[in-house]
C-alpha cells in the first residue's frame, strides 16, 4: 500500500463480498477523518473559464454546471479537483491541451471556495486495487466521461461508493495524500 493511501484510509481493507471483485483484487477501505472544502459551481463561475476542462493534479477533468470543486489544503498539499453532485451527495473526457491548468484553477476559485464552500468529511468506504501500467481508466457518470487517464505510473484505481460506482486513477503520491 502506498503511503498516501495509508494516511487516508483504514487498513487492512476488508475483502469485498463478490467473487468477481475479490479475484480482481478489490478491497473495501473506510476513510480516515480528513476535511476538504467543497464549492458548487455557479453559472458565472463557468463563464470565467475559456474552456470547460482543467488539469487537476491527477487527470484532465471536465466541468459542468452543478459540479463541485474540492479544495485540498492540508499538510502542504494544495490543489483543486472536481467532484460530481452525485459523488458529493453519496460520499461526502478530455483530449488535447485545451484546458485550464491547475494553477489557474487555484487562482480563479480558491478564494471563492474558501469563502462560500462548506467543510466536509468523507465517511463511506471505497474499493481500491493496484492500477495496471497501460490500462485506460475512464471515470464515467452515466453517459458522461469526466476523466480519461492512461496509467503510466504506479498508482491505484479507486471505485467510489456512489450510485454510479465510478472508477478513477490516483498516482501513488496522490493516493498517499488523499
Amino acid at each position: 500500500m502506498t503511503e498516501k493511501f495509508q494516511k487516508n484510509w483504514e487498513l487492512p481493507g476488508r475483502l469485498v463480498s463478490c467473487d468477481v471483485l475479490t479475484t480482481q483484487g478489490w478491497h473495501e477501505h473506510s476513510p480516515k477523518p480528513s476535511e476538504r472544502i467543497i464549492y458548487e459551481l455557479q453559472e458565472d463561475d463557468l463563464k470565467k473559464l475559456a474552456t470547460d476542462r482543467f488539469q487537476s493534479t491527477f487527470a484532465v477533468q471536465t466541468l459542468r454546471m452543478g459540479d463541485w470543486l474540492v479544495l485540498v489544503d492540508d499538510l502542504g498539499a494544495r490543489e483543486i479537483y472536481l467532484e460530481t453532485a452525485d459523488k458529493v451527495r453519496s460520499m461526502y473526457t478530455a483530449a488535447g491541451n485545451d484546458m485550464v491548468p491547475q494553477e489557474e484553477m487555484l487562482r480563479l476559485f480558491e478564494d471563492r471556495i474558501r469563502c462560500h464552500g462548506r467543510r466536509m468529511r468523507k465517511v463511506k468506504a471505497c474499493r481500491a486495487r493496484r492500477a495496471i501500467s497501460g490500462e485506460q481508466v475512464l471515470t464515467k457518470l452515466g453517459a458522461r466521461c469526466i476523466a480519461d487517464v492512461t496509467v503510466t505510473e504506479p498508482g491505484m484505481v479507486i471505485q467510489a461508493p456512489t450510485a454510479s460506482a465510478e472508477e478513477y486513477f490516483l498516482p501513488d503520491e496522490k493516493f498517499r495524500q488523499n
